[in-house]
């Protein structure tokens, strides 16, 4: 019998609410849930071990998962509890499984209801890739062909978004958005409920937020310059300017924690990249310490660079305080976005139909099923 601690043991007995645990790799959170799901089980014996739905990751931790609940419930029974020994005869009817296997599940029990093929092929992760990239090039065909039957507005709200950003960035979007719609119900009416109002709060919420974050990692650029000064082509002239590094980091993550008000974070990042020193001149006495200063120096660019991480860390803030500049960022956001889901929608359809070819589905087709069944 496992020990657990006091918030582990709040999880397994919580009831009637919506637990979250979140922990390390390794620190129990199966035990917690198998625990959880024994517990539950001899507490409530009218309760039934088929009526239980455990999604896992993997296939291999759905096994582990169902071992791991069999040898528990074994235990339970030889201690003479019934419940146990009830759920014990039950176990193989448990669904522990990842969720395309429950997908697949849903697919083969409710077909009918589904509208759904009754032998689909599978897609593999490679083929799909390929169709949905197919799919992609056929949408823009479709949009902004000679034969397109696409209004001249949505024409020129697709030929913007593609040269703001690129053939190529714009099917990695569409890719990666089509992936996160697909698991979740009725996925172009929550895009377009997200298009009519953009969560512009939340998302500079979410930009500050990656700020402090980006600072707070400014630290790594530091331990690799002082990892570089260990080496013996190390240019000792380097060892003030370093020391100094660190210094001037330490005070702006421990400033930046405490500093509420934008505008003072945005003047704590301008003087620290002030306060950065430029590198030292030195002679240079053999190839090896060349070729150790372009490393340390390179390090250092991503420190106080033009590019580097505290100079888009303050271009960010900037943007955040620039309340005219944000009103107008916002308005060309909602139009790209009205753009990509032209194109999402539009590749969408072309994908389905070479689905339809094919007689295959993909995994987001059976989560899709998944949820109108339930």
């Amino acid at each position: 019998m496992p020990s657990f601690n006091k918030s582990q043991k709040a999880a397994i007995s919580a009831e009637n609410q919506n637990i979250l645990v979140s922990a390390a790799a390794g620190s129990g959170k199966t035990t917690v849930m198998v625990e959880k799901i024994k517990q539950t089980l001899i507490d409530h014996p009218e309760s039934s071990i088929s009526e239980f739905l455990v999604i896992t990751f993997t296939k291999d931790a759905a096994r582990n998962m169902k071992d791991k609940l069999r040898l528990l419930l074994e235990e339970a029974a030889r201690e003479g509890v019934q419940a146990a020994s009830r759920a014990l005869g039950e176990i193989e009817t448990a669904t522990i499984s990842t969720i395309h296997a429950f997908c697949n599940m849903l697919l083969k029990e409710f077909n009918d209801d589904a509208g759904a093929s009754l032998n689909p092929r599978l897609l593999k992760e490679g083929e799909k890739t390929r169709m949905l990239d197919e799919g992609f090039g056929d949408a823009i065909e479709a949009i902004l062909g000679e034969e397109s039957a696409y209004s001249q507005s949505d024409r020129q709200t697709a030929s913007a978004l593609l040269s703001a950003f690129g053939l190529d960035e714009i099917k990695a979007m569409v890719r990666a958005l089509y992936d996160v719609l697909m698991g979740i119900p009725d996925p172009f009416e929550f895009l377009d409920r997200i298009i009519e109002n953009p969560p512009y709060e939340l998302w500079n919420k979410e930009m500050l937020t990656s700020v402090g974050m980006e600072v707070r990692g400014l630290n790594e650029q530091v331990l690799e310059e002082e990892d570089l000064m260990l080496s013996p082509d190390a240019t000792k002239a380097y060892q003030s300017v370093v020391e100094s590094d660190a210094l001037i980091v330490s005070s702006l993550i421990e400033e930046y924690e405490s500093t509420d008000s934008l505008d003072g974070k945005i003047a704590l990042l301008e003087r620290s990249l002030a306060a950065f020193a430029d590198a030292p001149r030195s002679r240079i006495t053999s190839p090896e310490e060349k070729q150790w200063r372009d490393r340390i120096n390179d390090v250092r660019k991503k420190l106080k660079g033009t590019n580097g991480v505290t100079m888009t860390c303050l271009k960010k803030l900037r943007f955040l305080a620039d309340d005219e500049g944000n009103e107008s960022t916002n308005e060309r956001i909602k139009a790209e976005l009205r753009g990509l889901k032209l194109i999402l929608v539009e590749t969408a359809k072309q994908y389905e139909i070479q689905k339809l070819e094919s007689g295959a589905i993909d995994y987001s087709d059976m989560e899709q099923v998944a949820y109108r069944i339930m």
